[in-house]
């Protein structure tokens, strides 16, 4: 490979669009947006180990060729020679196990977390400041005629298969099981001291420090908010880095506050 791969997972609302901006700032790394690329690693992955034709007349070393040849060819468009692919299922350890496959190496993998009850106040202030909207959130509610509240919009969030239970779940399994592959990069830690933060990442990734400034960041591959999600902003970032989330127990309430305490796996 001409490319060296890495991969940025985690949760959302937690600091992995501003941490990848932050990242674009050395000339050497291309971070993507929310990519495809793990889906079409997949379904090839899928593929070659259930069609009847590949048993029939299976090549050595074959699926590795493919699989490392599509990451070459999906970021054939950036001449930077370390790229970091953005995506929360990488955490997941059978998409570890495909990546092992592929780099001939095990998989390096950056997770922003942060707690449930912060993500799911953010969520619910997005919601509320693009009212006029109707997030993808709201209109699975809808589709299951299911009233348009606070409450209901956080056990969507955290049921079986929702945004955050979904996330959380991957990466607590992906980090239980191959935790030397994951790097975790906490929010409040991120927005207090990210010069510590970032030079954990360059130590993980093994690539030499780089000075980034935290006074002017710029997203450089912005996603369409408001066309993947009805909720503009989501991947919004604020060109100084800084905390300035509300305090989830005001958002959210004390009840609905105090029943989403915990699961802080990554502190344990």
């Amino acid at each position: 490979m001409s490319k060296t791969f890495h991969f940025l997972s985690g949760l959302p609302r937690s600091g992995s669009t501003v941490l990848a901006a932050l990242l674009s700032q050395n000339p050497d790394i291309y971070v993507s947006a929310t990519s495809p690329l793990v889906g079409l690693m997949h379904g090839a992955k899928h593929m070659w180990d259930t069609a009847e034709h590949i048993k029939a007349h299976a090549v050595s070393g074959q699926i590795e060729r493919v699989l490392g040849g599509m990451a070459e060819s999906f970021y054939s468009h950036t001449d930077k020679s370390i790229v970091i692919d953005k995506n929360r299922a990488w955490s997941n350890p059978d998409k570890q196990d495909m990546l092992r496959i592929s780099l001939a190496r095990e998989p390096k993998i950056i997770a922003t977390v942060r707690p449930i009850a912060p993500i799911l106040a953010s969520f619910i202030s997005l919601i509320r400041k693009n009212s006029q909207s109707v997030s993808f959130i709201d209109k699975e509610l809808l589709a299951s005629g299911q009233e348009l509240t606070d409450l209901n919009r956080c056990r969507l969030l955290m049921g079986e298969g929702g945004h955050v239970y979904q996330s959380w779940d991957v990466l607590k399994k992906g980090y239980e099981l191959y935790p030397q592959n994951i790097l975790i990069i906490e929010y409040d830690k991120l927005m207090i001291s990210p010069a510590k933060e970032l030079a954990r990442i360059y130590s993980f990734l093994e690539i030499a420090p780089f000075s980034h400034d935290i006074e002017n960041i710029i997203n450089v591959v912005p996603e369409n908010d408001e066309v993947a999600y009805n909720l503009p902003g989501m991947h919004a970032i604020r060109p100084v880095l800084k905390k300035t989330a509300p305090d989830p127990r005001v958002v959210l309430g004390e009840e609905i506050f105090n029943n989403y305490q915990g699961g802080e796996f990554w502190c344990s």
